[in-house]
């Protein structure tokens, strides 16, 4: 019985830290750790530039033909997901598609103008997700940000 006490104890201690560190909330927002970018084999940039946070992707290419991609994990709980693509398209065509590791689709979504766009998802925990860009001879930009609604 005493230990099942301490392990009380111990168990409200630890979530009165976690919400002393989030300014008193108890509803804790799902933590998304990223990875990427990757270059899937075959893949050919020219004046190619990328910059990756735990929150974006972004690159700039003057001919991207082929496919890179980022890896998201959610943590923690299971995740709503705001993403929002910002894509410049100059030339070609860049496709964006978001999917889960059985490879079941999410989001696609094929850009030949400028466009910027909004998807709300749903990340289970600890399942595998890709963001994946595909260039057809492209130049131009994109930039992707994720955000944990809850």
């Amino acid at each position: 019985m005493r230990a099942i006490k301490i392990l009380a104890i111990v168990f409200f201690a630890l979530i009165a830290t976690q919400a002393l560190a989030n300014g008193g909330n108890t509803t804790f927002k799902g933590n998304i750790t990223a990875s990427g970018t990757h270059f899937v084999k075959g893949t050919s940039s020219a004046r190619w530039s990328n910059a990756n946070s735990q929150t974006t992707t972004r690159a700039h290419y003057a001919n991207f033909d082929g496919e890179t991609f980022v890896s998201l994990v959610a943590y923690d709980k299971q995740t709503d997901v705001l993403l929002e693509s910002r894509i410049k398209v100059a030339k070609g065509q860049l496709c964006m598609i978001v999917e889960n590791s059985q490879g079941e689709v999410l989001l696609e979504k094929t850009f030949q103008k400028d466009e910027t766009i909004y998807a709300q998802l749903t990340f289970d925990v600890y399942e595998h997700y890709k963001i994946r860009f595909i260039g057809e001879a492209t130049k131009g930009s994109y930039q992707c940000q994720w955000t944990a609604l809850n």
